[in-house]
């Protein structure tokens, strides 16, 4: 299991289980493949790609005979929609909690220093407060975005190169003079690459 899933659910949300490997960066030495331990169980190929065919063996019989079946509703189900949605939705709430709140509570603050707007001493507080406390709540909420999204990342591409090594595996002779080694190598780098991100 990785360290992500083995966490507590404090070092979850503040990402304190990369600790180790930062204090060993900020020392100077060299990250080894052991210190970044296992990939989360979602990420590796053996569940995810097997998990991307049922959906797409799925679709593909839920459809007629005479129309392909595209691969992204099945990428989209095997990544979990709902947890791009989340991501997303995460994301706004970053940029609420940091650009839109502040600007209103200190605004707010002006007017009541100014004295254009009574407030109690209680309300005005909550506006300090707050103008520390949202942005630090939208900053661990962009961190856990990105999380999420980066695992969305890798499953795509995960699906995806298994996909392309699957088909090349199968590729008759013709198949295999039209398509050189060059191009499907550019398949596996790039081409996935720019799907994933």
């Amino acid at each position: 299991m990785s360290k992500e899933e083995t966490s507590n659910w404090y070092s979850w949300i503040s990402i304190s289980y990369l600790n180790d490997l930062i204090h060993k960066v900020v020392r100077g030495d060299k990250l080894q493949h052991v210190d970044l331990g296992p990939l989360a169980r979602d990420d590796i190929m053996s569940k995810s790609f097997p998990l991307f065919q049922s959906y797409f063996h799925q679709l593909h019989n839920s459809l007629s005979s005479k129309s392909e079946p595209s691969l992204w509703p099945a990428v989209w189900d095997t990544v979990g929609r709902w947890n791009v949605v989340l991501a997303c939705i995460m994301f706004f709430t970053f940029f609420v909690f940091t650009s839109l709140v502040p600007a209103i509570f200190l605004t707010m603050l002006v007017e009541y220093f100014e004295d254009e707007i009574t407030y109690t001493t209680m309300q005005a507080w909550f506006m300090v407060i707050g103008l520390f406390v949202f942005p630090m709540i939208g900053g661990v909420v962009y961190v856990q975005s990105n999380l999420m999204m980066a695992h969305a990342s890798c499953r795509i591409r995960t699906v995806l190169i298994g996909t392309i090594y699957r088909k090349v595996l199968v590729l008759s002779s013709s198949a295999r003079e039209e398509y050189s080694s060059g191009k499907i190598a550019t398949l596996f780098s790039e081409d996935v690459n720019h799907i994933s991100q």
